[in-house]
């Protein structure tokens, strides 16, 4: 994307932070009006439009020295610039034989009696939702958002509630039926069904032992654990004496006097 304005400061800085990628062009007309100022008697307009609509540097070359013998700083102020914003020899991307800026005069007026008629969206599905100067795009069509918790977690995350509550869509029909009450009745909703004697099982088994038992394994010494082994990553409660108040032993092995 190439988009060509005038040496404007803040829309050189809007630019910057909507557009980072585009490329940015000056119009050469306005930029040929500011040069105007400086050097009112002097004839630069015709050397100056060649100038800048040159295609090869050579031939850029040989109209800035025109430039140059009517004025010796006319270089310095139009490099001061940047040559590859108004150049077209010095331009980094495809300039579309846009120099100047005069066809948004035109289309504006062109324009008044569509100023006045109603906007509508675009695309009633996606959205960008600005948060802590980060921005996310939420496509409820597809009931997801770039930050991925709503891909994830199947619940509308805030971004995307931002952007139902505009749309005047309920949150509950954007979350995920697994969340649903209905759901989980109805995973409970059919009885479970008795199953015969070990004894009444009909063999299925093809070949080898006609028995299935349990895996052979040797009983640990001591008392089974009735909890899980915690990571040691976990941090171990510590017991504290409700007698004495001092943590690693509790009432019953505290040697504190009475």
């Amino acid at each position: 994307m190439v988009i060509v304005f005038d040496a404007d400061k803040s829309i050189e800085n809007g630019f910057n932070v909507v557009y980072e990628i585009a490329e940015h062009g000056l119009c050469a007309f306005n930029l040929l009006k500011n040069l105007k100022k400086n050097h009112k008697s002097l004839p630069i307009e015709d050397s100056f439009n060649k100038c800048a609509r040159a295609y090869t540097p050579m031939e850029f070359e040989y109209y800035i020295r025109q430039l140059e013998q009517l004025s010796s700083s006319m270089r310095h102020e139009l490099e001061a610039v940047g040559r590859h914003k108004w150049a077209r020899a010095s331009f980094r991307r495809k300039r579309y034989q846009v120099i100047t800026t005069n066809i948004s005069e035109s289309m504006n007026s062109s324009l008044k009696e569509q100023r006045e008629l109603p906007i509508y969206l675009a695309d009633q599905h996606e959205f960008e939702v600005h948060h802590c100067k980060e921005q996310f795009v939420v496509n409820i069509l597809n009931r997801a958002c770039s930050c991925r918790q709503w891909d994830l977690d199947l619940i509308p995350c805030s971004h995307a509630c931002i952007a139902l509550s505009i749309r005047n869509l309920n949150l509950h029909l954007y979350t995920d039926k697994f969340y649903h009450v209905s759901n989980l009745i109805n995973l409970y909703k059919k009885g479970t069904h008795s199953i015969d004697s070990v004894n009444q099982i009909r063999n299925t088994h093809q070949g080898g032992k006609d028995e299935i038992l349990p895996p052979q394994v040797k009983s640990p010494v001591g008392r089974p654990k009735k909890k899980r082994f915690t990571s040691f990553l976990e941090k171990k409660a510590t017991v504290r004496c409700n007698r004495g108040g001092k943590k690693g032993h509790n009432r019953r092995f505290c040697k504190e006097p009475i």
